[in-house]
């Protein structure tokens, strides 16, 4: 299968699509002895999309590509990374229909959704095309803070590894690669099993652009096949965003690797703020684009909403007409009216009811109750979840959880600071949405937790590269965005007596 009959089945919902093999060192390649694995699944219709083999030493044949284009990649100047980086961000845009397609029928997102997650990408590739001398130099600045002459150069940490997650492929992707490029750092894609379509997407495209061999390999699976590999020495940093189990097991598979970069994230618990001096339309607005895109399956999802006393009743009303007047249903046929497509799987669904019981016993009334749609057809599609709660509880499992699902739980807070308190009652705090008077959050900006304050903005606004990742379970407060190349190279300085023009006057004569 071509980039073309690849595009054509994805326009013409012709599946399965064919498995042509995992592309390692500038080649499809199959394995005769791989293990085929549970179906990759239209979440807006059942219906099989591919079904990959994987097995472990397919991973040590892209290990081993990794390893033989390190040399060639290093001695690449800043310009001829920029270039690569360039024809990445070229092939995106000239096959976006492509990509589109791939994001509403894989990730079930609505058309809307996946246009503007493309375009936050290609954004996000320009900001590397057009400041790299900048980037470059603000990596390597701490270093020169020691006030020391010499010649300062970044050296790549090595081999990376980065797990594509299904709910922001084309977002992650696009930094993955960037940060890896930019780096020198030959990259192994290796998407979850729910991200496949995507990963032949990138395969596909890269193979339209030439790059060098081995510097970028996409080796499809699943967790445990991805987990078998860890072990690898040659794996010099793992990018990874998911469940907390699966982060744990990382590290522990990490903790014998001396100087292995672990940049693992695991979801989100953020919340909206809205005092009283919110305009009530956009604080309403901003709630549910946070909780809703892409059906609340993202790491800077709203799952919880604090309310000012005074404004409770009109928000409770207006939310609740703006849930039912939502347009929700599949999205595998680019319908441009739907806001909200389906989750992305079976499992998650009956998570998602499950937590629905648990809410309606913990709150004061449910504005909309979580429930299947058009249970006759075989999707997932769900009306989305808002409940007021009785009361905070950190310690309950549904106010506690990081959800995942298109689900918000709305508080009535009278004083600010007890409102920001119980806000801070996460181990997974990323963002924080502030809706009112930036005046008002200017003052209180050291009582939050979370690293990254918006104000009248969704929490998902900066999804695809916010400033930090959140602290403690939500990415341990590490840079992101391009700031992730600061953890995949270092900097190397070579001083000499010429760079210092300095004579050895401070020993005496021999």
């Amino acid at each position: 299968m071509n980039f073309d009959s690849f595009s054509e089945a994805l326009t013409q919902l012709q599946f399965p699509i064919e498995f042509p093999g995992h592309w390692i060192n500038g080649k499809w390649s199959t394995y005769s002895e791989a293990k085929q694995l549970k179906p990759s699944i239209n979440p807006s219709s059942g219906e099989t999309l591919i079904v990959v083999s994987s097995d472990k030493k397919i991973y040590l044949d892209a290990l081993d590509a990794a390893d033989n284009c390190q040399a060639k990649l290093t001695e690449l100047s800043l310009d001829d990374r920029v270039d690569i980086i360039r024809k990445m961000r070229q092939a995106l845009a000239d096959y976006q229909s492509t990509v589109i397609n791939c994001l509403t029928i894989q990730g079930g997102k609505a058309l809307w959704e996946a246009q503007h997650d493309l375009e936050r990408s290609i954004s996000f590739l320009d900001s590397f095309i057009q400041d790299a001398e900048a980037y470059h130099d603000a990596l390597l600045r701490p270093a020169q803070l020691a006030n020391i002459k010499g010649r300062f150069a970044l050296t790549p940490v090595g081999t990376t590894i980065a797990f594509l997650p299904f709910s922001s492929p084309i977002t992650s992707f696009s930094k993955y690669f960037a940060t890896a490029v930019f780096s020198g750092c030959p990259l192994i894609l290796s998407p979850s099993s729910h991200a496949s379509l995507s990963g032949l997407l990138f395969a596909h495209i890269a193979e339209k652009i030439d790059l060098i061999k081995g510097s970028f390999g996409v080796v499809f699976g699943n967790f445990e096949t991805f987990k078998k590999i860890l072990s690898d020495r040659r794996i010099r940093a793992i990018i990874y965003t998911g469940s907390r189990d699966h982060c744990e097991a990382i590290r522990k598979e990490s903790f014998s690797v001396k100087g292995r970069e672990l940049i693992i994230q695991s979801g989100g618990k953020n919340s909206a703020l809205v005092h009283s001096s919110a305009d009530l339309e956009d604080a309403v607005r901003c709630v549910l684009l946070g909780a809703l895109k892409a059906t609340g399956q993202l790491c800077t999802a709203t799952s919880r909403a604090f309310v000012h006393k005074s404004l409770m009743k009109d928000f409770s009303e207006l939310i609740s007409e703006k849930i039912r007047s939502l347009k929700i249903g599949p999205t595998d046929k680019n319908a441009s009216d739907v806001f909200m497509g389906p989750i992305y799987s079976k499992k998650a669904v009956e998570k998602f009811l499950r937590y629905q019981t648990m809410a309606h016993r913990e709150a004061e009334h449910d504005l909309s109750w979580g429930k299947i749609l058009n249970s006759a057809e075989n999707n997932y599609v769900v009306a989305p979840g808002a409940h007021i709660m009785k009361k905070f509880d950190p310690q309950s499992p549904y106010q506690d959880n990081v959800l995942f699902c298109p689900d918000i739980a709305i508080y009535e807070y009278d004083v600010l600071d007890s409102a920001i308190e119980m806000i801070n009652h996460t181990d997974a705090p990323f963002c924080v949405s502030f809706l009112g008077d930036q005046e008002i959050v200017e003052k209180r900006i050291n009582q939050f937790v979370a690293p990254n304050i918006v104000v009248n903005l969704p929490t998902t606004e900066a999804e695809s590269s916010p400033a930090v990742a959140g602290k403690f379970y939500s990415g341990h407060h590490r840079y992101n965005g391009a700031g992730l190349a600061m953890l995949l190279s270092y900097p190397r300085l070579i001083r000499s007596s010429a760079d210092s023009n300095e004579k050895l006057t401070a020993y005496p004569q021999l």
